[in-house]
């Protein structure tokens, strides 16, 4: 058989959070899984059947919630303030020098042809 091999309980162990929450989460997908018993777990938490049955719930709860699908694609990157101000003023800075290059051209053009601009030699 090719893949990977099925990892279980020790994939809490690399979890982010706390150790105690790790143990918690460790134990309660060891109970589901059918691998301890509710009452082992139980005693190794230290806390009561009816306590660890609200503990279960939450982490199926959780669970559930982060399965849910996502809106699809990237999603948008925030811009500040100042750097949508910083993008107008490029784009603006980018039209004025398009614009000085034009009046240069039509400076030249009448300085070399001045009939064409309707001045007289």
């Amino acid at each position: 058989m090719q893949g990977r091999h099925a990892q279980g309980a020790e994939l809490f162990d690399r979890a982010p959070g706390s150790e105690g929450a790790r143990r918690r989460a460790r134990l309660v997908h060891e109970t589901m899984a059918g691998t301890r018993r509710v009452k082992e777990a139980c005693e190794e938490l230290g806390i009561c059947p009816q306590r660890f049955e609200a503990i279960r719930w939450d982490v199926v709860i959780a669970s559930v919630a982060a399965t849910e699908p996502g809106k699809a694609g990237r999603p948008r990157k925030k811009v500040s303030a100042a750097a949508a101000q910083l993008e107008a003023l490029r784009r603006e800075n980018a039209e004025l020098r398009a614009r000085l290059a034009a009046v240069q051209v039509q400076a030249e053009l009448a300085a070399a042809l001045p009939r064409l601009a309707g001045k007289k030699p």
